[in-house]
């Protein structure tokens, strides 16, 4: 009788890979929440963690688990600071690192947003010459954040050079269009929404006809003398 022998499989050095990446999370604030990969690697990987490309350590809210070829970072009770990009990094002595990334937002939730109110309005009205810049300022507070949007006479206004639209972090939101034309008067619309919903504000732009600006020449009111009226 012959008798068969296996031999095992030899194993082959693999450079890190993730078969499962990070996935972006939202969660409400005090609420438990993981972000969870999957890295296949030999020799076994190391692994760190990171928010905001500052590595992250354990402690009394942050914990690592590693199942098999799963890690996971826990963050155990949500603080509205925990907000922001998160990273996994792997790498052993076979080949260099890897990493994925993720984001992490963490809110108030639905009981906690508030829907978008003009606190200071676009004015009623504004009226300039032609050529001049135009320019109005609004306040919006909303939570979450806002997305803002301009029509005139309701056709959506996008950026451009001459046309400059900005919103900050503590809801200024600011109009600026650069030498307006006549063509360019009209009822000008600011939007603000959010998950809760929107409101608007309204200016009615009058833009007046540039003056001539010749001046008249003074010679012209001096009258003319004839010869005939020299004594």
């Amino acid at each position: 009788m012959y008798q068969i022998t296996q031999e095992a499989c030899p194993i082959v050095n693999t450079a890190p890979q993730f078969t499962m990446r990070l996935r972006d999370r939202r969660v409400q604030v005090s609420y438990p929440v993981r972000l969870t990969c999957q890295i296949v690697a030999f020799p076994v990987a190391t692994v760190t963690w990171a928010k905001d490309d500052a590595q992250i350590l354990p402690d009394d809210r942050h914990d690592f688990i590693t199942d098999g070829n799963f890690y996971t970072l826990e963050i155990s009770h949500t603080e509205l600071d925990d907000s922001g990009e998160y990273s996994v990094t792997a790498s052993n002595s076979v080949g260099g690192s890897v990493t994925c990334k993720a984001s992490l937002i963490v809110d108030k939730g639905i009981r906690g947003y508030i829907a978008p109110e003009f606190t200071i309005e676009l004015p009623s009205s504004i009226t300039i010459r032609e050529h001049e810049d135009l320019k109005f300022s609004a306040h919006v507070e909303a939570y979450p954040c806002v997305g803002i949007t301009w029509h005139r006479n309701g056709v959506k206004l996008r950026p451009t050079r001459r046309q400059v639209m900005t919103l900050d972090h503590d809801g200024n939101v600011d109009f600026t269009l650069v030498h307006a034309s006549r063509k360019e008067e009209g009822v000008y619309t600011c939007t603000a929404s959010n998950e809760i919903g929107k409101v608007e504000s309204h200016c009615t732009v009058t833009v007046e006809r540039e003056s001539n600006g010749r001046r008249t020449s003074q010679t012209a009111n001096i009258p003319k003398l004839n010869a005939s009226n020299l004594p």
